[in-house]
């Protein structure tokens, strides 16, 4: 504990002397005065300012602090932020720490002036707060075969003269007859580009297809280009070149099925609202990442113009992706976004619990995967579910618990707030295990139970489940009561499952209820068991489940051969 000062920025009189309590030593510096800059006012009636910075900035509540004197200014202060439902902010360099009013325990006359010292990120929160208001969160999207494949004419040599090379080492007649199928289908949208970079026109079924000069707006200063396109909509080509005078530089693009379903989905028309902020990450070069999504978001619905070079992000190859990154400009919070990629293991381990995986999209491998290669659909309704289950456990579990916390309570008693991950379950997340009659997933690991300090890790097949130890709760709370674990699909880089899930005993739960995640654990226990040791039961048994049949994922990640060679092509880039 120390003691400060607390002044407003346009005095120079202290409002009131201070104890701080700061959550760990050393968490803030023993800073003699805090000067309060301005004031925020929720407007929104049921998100408290506790729930909010608790819900963008968890984890970064850093100390308590409690006025002297009673009648000191800033217990009048205090008194209009508890009613108004306001912070009084201070600010620092690049963050700034939000005051928040707490009811006391000890006082419920509410003369004791007590508040909670948040510190988050200076643009963070007001930005994450209106997403809050309106109902939004972030979405993320992969590019390259995720929703969109490129090829130059040098790519689509290289792909048929890879295949030939296979079908000469192999013996299989299927195989042979795949390979060859696969060719042809190079060869078709080979001579569709070869006819756009010489003469500006594609010949397709009869029909003559010629340029059409879309403008690019400029970027970032840059000099707006007008680039020479043509849209066979029809086969979900669009043909471009990424520099409009050198004829080398021609593009055939292949968007995946569906993707205007999604597309029209998450744009906002009459009374249906933006239901998300939508976000690139991809490894491909920045002038061929912006082409690529100006083709997919013509009109910059999705993406205003302006917000580009803060919403698409480009990184090298061989980089991890991570949703820290994404948002150094501050426009979002990790546990607010969804992913959508066709590969988790690129993405950063604590990110990984948010993202959808989708198919790889391979147009070329079976007409079948090109008929069939985006379930766009599926995603629609993963995302309109996140989404859903997001603000309903806000509203009716989250925002209610965090109303009931009061100055005097414990750092570690603040409820966690809802992460997108939470809602992102596997597709075999729902199955009940009542109902499956599978014994060779329902596995009995009893025998390496132990004490909880003791267990032996066994790995296990995806979809498994099982009761008890070492991997779900046994003899509590009483003695003869018996948890159930089960895991999904994903798998994380360290080896271990990113779906687990947890079933209480049924005379706890009314119906089956499935955990997902540990914060939901952890939650239903204070909940359910008041007064109970949550660091204890989570040390009874391993919340981590290892796989069977695989190991570390390596993440030594780089974008399909065929882009990497068309950005080594023609554009000055280096890739290490």
């Amino acid at each position: 504990m120390f003691i400060s000062y607390v002044y407003l920025k346009s005095g120079s009189s202290p409002i009131g002397e201070v104890e701080v309590y700061p959550k760990v030593a050393n968490s803030i510096s023993s800073q003699r005065e805090f000067k309060i800059a301005y004031f925020t006012t929720f407007h929104n009636k049921q998100c408290s300012p506790l729930g909010a910075l608790q819900t963008v900035g968890s984890g970064c509540l850093c100390f308590k602090m409690v006025c002297k004197n009673e009648a000191a200014k800033l217990v009048s202060i205090y008194t209009t932020c508890l009613r108004e439902k306001q912070t009084a902010v201070i600010q620092e360099e690049h963050d700034e720490i939000h005051l928040v009013a707490m009811k006391s325990r000890k006082d419920p006359s509410t003369t004791r002036a007590c508040f909670w010292g948040f510190k988050v990120s200076r643009s963070l929160f007001s930005t994450c707060l209106d997403m809050l208001k309106q109902r939004r969160l972030g979405i993320v999207f992969g590019l390259d075969e995720t929703l969109i494949i490129t090829n130059t004419t040098r790519t689509f040599r290289d792909q048929i003269n890879s295949l030939k090379h296979k079908i000469s080492c192999e013996s299989d007649p299927f195989l042979v007859s795949g390979m060859k199928a696969q060719i042809e289908r190079y060869r078709q949208d080979l001579l569709i580009l070869e006819q756009y970079a010489e003469d500006d026109q594609v010949v397709d079924n009869g029909n003559i297809y010629k340029v059409q000069s879309e403008v690019v707006p400029s970027l970032q200063g840059h000099l707006s280009k007008i680039r020479p396109v043509i849209r066979l909509l029809d086969r979900g080509i669009i043909l471009t070149r990424i520099n409009p005078s050198e004829r080398d530089t021609s593009v055939l693009v292949k968007i995946r099925p569906g993707w205007e379903e999604i597309r029209s989905y998450l744009t906002p028309t009459g009374d249906h609202q933006r239901p998300f902020d939508v976000y690139v990450c991809t490894t491909v070069e920045h002038e061929l990442t912006m082409e690529m999504w100006r083709l997919l978001d013509p009109q910059f619905e999705l993406i205003a113009s302006s917000q580009l070079h803060s919403r698409v992000m480009c990184l090298k190859a061989n980089l991890c992706k991570s949703l820290q990154d994404i948002f150094h400009y501050r426009q979002c919070h990790p546990k607010m976004s969804l992913v959508i990629d066709n590969r988790v293991d690129v993405w950063d381990e604590k990110d990984q619990s948010r993202v959808h995986v989708v198919p790889t999209f391979s147009p070329y491998s079976t007409p079948q995967e090109e008929a069939n290669a985006f379930p766009l659909p599926d995603v629609k309704n993963v995302a309109s579910n996140v989404s859903q289950g997001f603000f309903r456990d806000f509203d009716r579990v989250f925002l209610p618990r965090i109303d009931e916390v009061l100055y005097e309570d414990e750092f570690t008693d603040l409820p966690s707030g809802p992460d997108v991950g939470d809602y992102l379950l596997s597709e075999d997340a729902s199955i009940s295990l009542v109902e499956e009659n599978n014994d060779s997933k329902d596995i009995n690991l009893s025998q390496y139970g132990g004490d909880g300090s003791n267990l032996a890790l066994v790995p296990v097949s995806a979809s498994s489940s099982g009761k008890g130890l070492p991997y779900a709760p046994e003899n509590w709370p009483k003695k003869g009561d018996v948890w159930t674990w089960r895991v999904g699909q994903r798998v994380a880089r360290s080896g271990h499952y990113l779906d687990r899930y947890l079933y209480p005993p049924e005379q706890y739960t009314t119906g089956r209820l499935v955990l997902s995640s540990r914060s939901s654990v952890e939650e239903f226990v204070k909940k359910e068991f008041p007064g109970a040791d949550v660091t204890s039961f989570f040390d009874s048994f391993s919340w981590k489940i290892p796989c069977k049949g695989r190991g570390c994922i390596d993440y030594n990640y780089s974008e399909c051969s065929t882009l990497r060679d068309l950005i080594l092509g023609f554009l000055p880039v280096y890739i290490q």
